[in-house]
């Protein structure tokens, strides 16, 4: 579902369950809803692109049909991506509605979505994306075997993942 109003206490909960989210990803969806306001004013946003520009460029985009990026944030690496797609969608999903808004608002194209949705529970059917990107979430998630799973349930039986991660913001609890 794209993101669309505020998000009220009854609507928060129903989502919540529509996503499939415990109390460890309500949590990481709080936190980086929190981040989103600030999100991209701070070095740590720049070293972020950098590294899925290395990241994006292993993933050596020359065909397919469209990429997923899996805790996609803001989208920075979804935008870039759609680039260089010669047709199909550059999608990207986010556990965060502020990481999504704020995605969404930084100039969309017709060959770009962002929805909210967790890693656990990817909204598209199977074999939807000849490429997958995960960078810099990974490590937040509870179920990291089933959001493999997931990830593999909608790549291209010939397609490519490229996953970059590292725990630099770990210190914080979720």
């Amino acid at each position: 579902k794209r993101l669309s109003g505020i998000e009220t206490k009854d609507s928060y909960n129903i989502e919540c369950r529509k996503l499939r989210m415990d109390k460890h990803a309500q949590q990481a969806r709080a936190h980086f809803n929190e981040w989103s306001e600030t999100y991209g004013e701070n070095r740590i946003s720049s070293w972020f692109r950098f590294y899925q520009s290395l990241a994006l460029s292993k993933l050596e985009i020359v065909k397919g049909s469209g990429i997923l990026d899996v805790g996609c944030g803001t989208g920075w690496a979804v935008r870039e991506a759609a680039k260089q797609l010669k047709f199909g969608k550059a999608c990207g999903i986010d556990i965060s509605p502020g990481m999504i808004q704020k995605a969404i608002t930084q100039g969309p194209k017709d060959n770009i979505e962002f929805q909210v949705a967790n890693s656990e529970a990817i909204p598209y059917p199977k074999e939807s994306f000849a490429y997958l990107l995960c960078t810099f979430s990974f490590h937040h998630y509870k179920n990291p075997v089933h959001a493999l799973s997931e990830m593999r349930r909608v790549m291209k039986k010939d397609g490519r993942l490229v996953m970059l991660d590292s725990a630099r913001d770990i210190s914080f609890a979720i």
